[in-house]
């Protein structure tokens, strides 16, 4: 996961083609990338905190060793973005309990890359929005 979080969209989409081919568990991969998307939108959320991101990061069950992985995703990503990959990861949720028609793996590929700052917009992330 920490390539997802250092930016490196590349290896980070060889990563889940590996996963994929692997046969991890969609559910289980999605609820490691939103549990740390949750913990960088909670962190970011405290901007009038005095609290070093650091600390922040300790607190919310981050290891020290993953700290600076961390603190590279908040550089990087803003507080709406984060909210708008929280609700992405949530219409890529619906589609793996069969809520929802989707391609999980496309959608994570797309998750992925939003998360490493590339600008994956296409017309079916904007209906996955809407449809949120």
């Amino acid at each position: 996961m920490d390539t997802l979080l250092l930016g490196k969209s590349t290896k980070s989409l060889k990563m889940l083609n590996n996963f994929h081919q692997e046969g991890i568990d969609e559910i289980f991969l999605l609820w490691l990338i939103t549990k740390e998307l949750r913990i960088l939108y909670k962190v970011k959320g405290e901007p009038y905190s005095k609290t070093d991101p650091s600390k922040l990061l300790k607190e919310n069950g981050i290891w020290e060793k993953r700290i600076p992985v961390f603190l590279s995703a908040l550089r990087r990503l803003r507080g709406t973005h984060l909210r708008m990959l929280i609700s992405q990861a949530s219409a890529i949720d619906r589609g793996i309990k069969g809520m929802r028609k989707s391609n999980v793996w496309h959608e994570l590929s797309l998750l992925a890359l939003s998360i490493t700052g590339v600008h994956a917009i296409s017309p079916n992330n904007i209906k996955i929005l809407i449809e949120s």
